[in-house]
């Protein structure tokens, strides 16, 4: 029973520490948006031409693990699910210029395509404020998303 007290209490402790960071992150999406004001004009070129990418692509539109994509400027032949989102979405900003390898968190710019969640997720970076990354996604909950503020440390 001892046993079983600290584990529910260790439990709670953990999610103690976490509920701030998500209620804030809740709080983040709806101080974000469309705003460019920060960016550099080559930020901004790349995040309008992203961005660009809503209307074939909106927020919600299904997205699995089915979707494929060869990627034409990039590391990767090309992926599904999540990463063939982000590499379109790159194709769209980028064309076929080839990609740049970094492993530097206080690199990531506008367009990065950042694999997160131990390996198991690609995002693409749409804004970058302060230490937090917006990203737009595919296949998160089977959908197209966006304005989902991360913390990537």
């Amino acid at each position: 029973m001892r046993k079983k007290l600290s584990i529910f209490f260790a439990l709670l402790a953990v999610l103690a520490v976490l509920m701030p960071t998500w209620v804030e992150a809740k709080t983040a999406t709806l101080k974000i948006d469309s705003n460019t004001t920060g960016m550099t004009k080559a930020e901004k070129s790349v995040y309008k031409k992203m961005k660009a990418m809503n209307k074939k692509y909106p927020e919600g539109k299904k997205w699995t693990d089915s979707k494929y994509y060869e990627w034409k400027g990039g590391y990767y032949t090309g992926g599904y699910g999540c990463a063939a989102f982000a590499f379109k979405v790159s194709d769209a900003a980028f064309g076929d210029k080839p990609c740049r390898v970094h492993k530097s968190f206080k690199k990531i710019k506008v367009g990065d395509i950042v694999n997160i969640d131990y390996g198991a997720h690609y995002v693409i970076v749409m804004k970058v404020v302060g230490k937090k990354y917006v990203v737009a996604e595919g296949n998160y909950d089977r959908k197209v998303g966006e304005r989902r503020p991360k913390w990537i440390n």
